[in-house]
């Protein structure tokens, strides 16, 4: 069986439940280190779009960057901020990709 990059991110996400869970890691910090991940995982699509001059569904990306920065504003306000940054970061990831949907015509 050939090495596929999301077996790390299946560990990540299983070793930060682990961790959160045996009280090793507060759940802010498990909680951020898997959406960190989570928000990395657009890249990908980023630069596959940048290259082929497309972009993904408007509909999609758009709201899915709305609905992370109202979850990223909740988690600052109830007091998760290193979830909250994470959040964030995944919130503009799916705004970048909103924004190639709108230039490149994604519909």
């Amino acid at each position: 069986m050939k090495f596929q990059p999301f077996y790390v991110g299946i560990g990540l996400s299983a070793l930060m439940l682990v961790l959160a869970l045996s009280r090793a890691v507060s759940y802010d910090v498990a909680i951020a280190v898997i959406q960190t991940m989570l928000g990395l995982a657009p890249l990908a699509g980023i630069v596959e779009n940048r290259k082929k001059k497309s972009g993904w569904s408007l509909n999609t990306t758009a709201t899915v960057s709305a609905g992370l920065v109202s979850i990223g504003i909740m988690m600052f306000i109830v007091g998760l901020p290193v979830t909250g940054a994470s959040v964030l970061l995944s919130a503009g990831m799916w705004g970048l990709l909103a924004l190639q949907a709108s230039i490149y015509g994604g519909s």
